[in-house]
């Protein structure tokens, strides 16, 4: 049963996920999407050298970067590892799973061109902060909705 949010957007059985989890969450994340590029850029430089170190190291960033948290949200119910840790997940805002396509545009082009500036962060976190169903501006532009999942 769909439980009326005050916008008045059913939000199935999850609560908005707060600004302050939200964050916690992407923080984890960026350790893990950050972090394991340079475990694999260190294990290359041990086995193969200084330039296998840097060729994996960097190609598993731009990996990391570009693909973890959407193919984790397409794949994984809407959750990256820091945002199953947390109890929160992501959903299109008729309820629905958010698909490959809409992940990717959320997370590696709406996000990382909010993100480049200052400004953008500062807006989407306020807009967030703001707003009743704590949607950042990723979340409006893509059509989604991050909920907790208990």
């Amino acid at each position: 049963m769909a439980v009326e949010h005050p916008t008045n957007a059913p939000i199935g059985a999850g609560r908005p996920g707060g600004v302050g989890i939200r964050v916690v969450a992407h923080v984890i994340d960026n350790v893990v999407a950050l972090g394991a590029p340079v475990i694999a850029g260190l294990v290359a430089y041990a086995i193969a050298g200084e330039d296998a170190g840097y060729a994996v190291g960097g190609m598993s960033y731009i990996a990391g970067v570009f693909f973890y948290a959407p193919v984790l949200l397409a794949f994984n119910d809407g959750r990256t590892l820091g945002k199953q840790a947390l109890g929160i997940r992501v959903r299109n805002r008729s309820g629905s799973k958010i698909g490959l396509g809409r992940a990717f545009l959320r997370e590696s082009v709406v996000k990382l061109l909010l993100g480049m500036t200052l400004v953008g962060l500062v807006a989407s976190a306020l807009v967030a902060l703001l707003s009743a169903d704590r949607r950042s501006l990723h979340d409006r532009t893509m059509g989604t909705e991050v909920v907790t999942t208990g």
